[in-house]
């Protein structure tokens, strides 16, 4: 199984809810990604800075660093690829935050192909090239 990403095959998956974490943790695993978390009281740039992933995935869109400017702007400092992922039934206000950051945004159920293609996806887009989506208007 050949990975397409940058450097790194490591995906950051930042949540407040542990259990979605690690259940998306080990889907990632199983499309042969590693997938990490950040540290108790880390502070998600900092675990970003640590880890150097592929790809960020803030899970369920309720996050406070998902309305954070200083985040995204850390994100983009370091060109990291970043996507949110949710329930479906909040599909229309990821869509809608995702879309304004310029980054990628999926939902459950994913097999595994589709969650690699969204992962593979993701990792590729430069959102950060476009200074306004670094900083919402």
């Amino acid at each position: 199984m050949t990975v397409t990403t940058r450097a790194s095959s490591s995906v950051l998956i930042l949540s407040d809810q542990p259990m979605i974490a690690a259940l998306l943790g080990m889907l990632v695993e199983l499309v042969g990604y590693r997938p990490v978390f950040a540290a108790y009281d880390e502070r998600p740039e900092d675990a970003m800075r640590r880890v150097r992933p592929a790809l960020v995935v803030l899970v369920d869109g309720t996050l406070e660093v998902i309305r954070s400017d200083l985040f995204f702007a850390r994100a983009a400092q370091h060109r990291c690829a970043l996507a949110i992922f949710g329930p479906e039934d909040r599909r229309q206000e990821l869509a809608a935050t995702a879309e304004a950051r310029g980054i990628t945004w999926f939902t459950l159920p994913l097999e595994g192909p589709e969650l690699r293609r969204h992962i593979e996806a993701a990792a590729r887009t430069e959102w950060w090239s476009n200074p306004a989506r670094a900083t919402r208007r």
